[in-house]
């Protein structure tokens, strides 16, 4: 896939995700989840396959986490997930938080199967001002200890999502 069909692919990833995460719901203030509620959604996540490989308490714990944040309680079970024993959001709920946001945006300058480019910016006033530049590639991806079937068969998407993640996080 050549580089403006990644880029669109990645626009339109972004804006079902802003649809996602810009519902009215969000904007009102979610009720507090009881214990009891958490569990039961957790089991029912856990039991429908929709929280996958997880059980009732990783679910509920993820549920939690969204709801901090204003997503409802199967927009939580697909937008974040646990790594490292940390709710952690997905590279899509990620780039979609960063447009929401209204102060910070981003550029893909390039996004191969060496290497992924981003440029981050931040409002000012009327117009976006370059916060600073961000790269991820192969030798990124060995330092990290990073491998596995995705990597080989999908390198630039796994290099455009840790780069996503390295900047957002700058």
């Amino acid at each position: 896939m050549d580089k403006e069909k990644r880029i669109a692919a990645s626009r339109i990833a972004n804006l079902l995700f802003q649809d996602l995460t810009n519902t009215k719901t969000t904007k009102k203030k979610r009720p507090k989840l009881s214990k009891t509620k958490l569990m039961k959604w957790g089991e029912m996540a856990s039991h429908s396959g929709l929280a996958k490989n997880m059980n009732a308490y990783q679910a509920g714990m993820i549920i939690q986490a969204g709801s901090e944040l204003g997503y409802g309680p199967a927009a939580s079970l697909n937008c974040f997930y646990i790594v490292g024993h940390k709710v952690t959001p997905l590279g899509q709920t990620m780039a979609a938080m960063i447009k929401k946001s209204g102060k910070y945006t981003y550029k893909v300058l390039s996004s191969t199967d060496e290497v992924a480019e981003i440029t981050f910016m931040e409002k000012d006033g009327d117009s976006f001002q370059e916060l600073g530049t961000v790269s991820f590639g192969k030798k990124d991806a060995a330092m990290a200890g990073l491998g596995g079937d995705a990597w080989r068969k999908y390198p630039s998407n796994m290099y455009f999502w840790r780069c996503l993640s390295k900047g957002a996080r700058m």
